[in-house]
């Protein structure tokens, strides 16, 4: 398993890499897929997959799985890494051309909150109040009753990090 913050440093385009993160995000149009992985809160790397007319069978295969994921399930994905220029995760000089995807937990279809909520600042949200669109505002109670959703929020994983770093120097 390769760490997603070496992908375009250490690993380069055309290495063929295995990887394990979430799902953050996954979306496909027609013969197209798009997912991003994240491990530690923080790497964000943009998988994809295209549909393969030499090997339609495998491909359809692959589109039907592919439809049955859900944000937040861990997987392992192997591919090969190639040149993008990205814009939306943190490794932005490379994506990967997925070859294989395994589910190692599938997480619910409808999840308490989604992570990008619980890691809005209260001014964003209270400046959406206005919008066609508002952020939801998620109360401490839910954020309590499901901490382990609300610690995969990037600042909240920092805090816990920090907190662990400090009580191994003592």
């Amino acid at each position: 398993m390769v760490p997603v913050a070496e992908l375009g440093r250490q690993y380069q385009s055309g290495d063929r890499v295995w990887l394990r993160g979430r799902l953050q995000s996954i979306r496909g149009k027609g013969k197209s897929w798009f997912l991003v992985l994240r491990q530690n809160s923080f790497d964000t790397v943009q998988a994809c997959y295209f549909k393969n007319v030499d090997d339609a069978e495998a491909s359809q295969k692959m589109i039907r799985y592919l439809k049955t994921l859900t944000a937040e399930s861990v997987v392992d994905l192997e591919g090969t890494l190639v040149d993008a220029d990205v814009k939306s995760c943190s490794v932005k000089n490379v994506e990967l051309n997925i070859h294989r995807i395994h589910t190692v937990s599938k997480a619910d279809a409808i999840l308490p909150f989604e992570v990008e909520d619980a890691a809005r600042s209260e001014q964003e949200v209270e400046a959406s109040q206005n919008t066609e669109r508002p952020f939801p505002r998620l109360g401490q109670e839910l954020r309590l009753d499901h901490r382990w959703m609300d610690l995969r929020a990037p600042a909240n994983n920092a805090i816990m990090r920090i907190q662990s770093a400090v009580c191994q120097l003592f």
